[in-house]
């Protein structure tokens, strides 16, 4: 795969997860084509990650670059494998599409001894009607970084994360 097609996938999971968001994009455009500006700008981001540039380490830089991108801008959002019942309902209700989609949590079902992955199982079965799910864009981490997804454009994002050697996943494992 030539760094421009793999630009193109980056740039359409962007796209499929943001609607199209041009603040977004034009951000999502500078990481996948020009990388060394991206990363030399955002050099903090990826020092947050344990990464010091240049990397050798071969990890996806972009793919990193893409979730900050998305975490900045309210579509993702990244939670620590323990974190807490509040901070996890906190965090998912404040997503963008949280609003547009008309979701809403039944805090009652969420055990408070429970676990991120529990907690997107039932958050997805209960948006069933919505056919709404919690996603993990996943980068290799003991964090979560978690955005909803309607059904539908889910399988793509799968595929087209396959295509680059990544992972989108329904974060509760099913």
């Amino acid at each position: 795969m030539t760094e421009t097609e793999k630009s193109q996938i980056l740039e359409r999971i962007a796209g499929i997860i943001t609607g199209e968001d041009q603040r977004v994009m034009e951000e999502v455009r500078l990481c996948t084509r020009e990388p060394e500006v991206y990363q030399r700008r955002y050099r903090s981001r990826y020092r947050e990650r344990g990464i010091e540039l240049p990397d050798t380490s071969g990890k996806d830089l972009q793919w990193l670059g893409l979730a900050d991108i998305l975490i900045e801008y309210g579509y993702a959002a990244e939670l620590d494998w323990k974190e807490e019942k509040g901070e996890f309902v906190c965090a998912v209700s404040q997503l963008r599409p949280f609003p547009a989609l008309g979701l809403s949590i039944r805090e009652d079902e969420l055990d408070e001894d429970g676990e991120i992955s529990e907690w997107c199982g039932i958050l997805t079965r209960q948006w069933s009607a919505e056919k709404v799910c919690v996603v993990d864009f996943g980068i290799d981490s003991d964090s979560y970084i978690l955005f909803l997804a309607e059904e539908e454009p889910f399988s793509a994002l799968q595929k087209l994360a396959e295509q680059v050697g990544q992972s989108i996943a329904y974060a509760s494992g099913r």
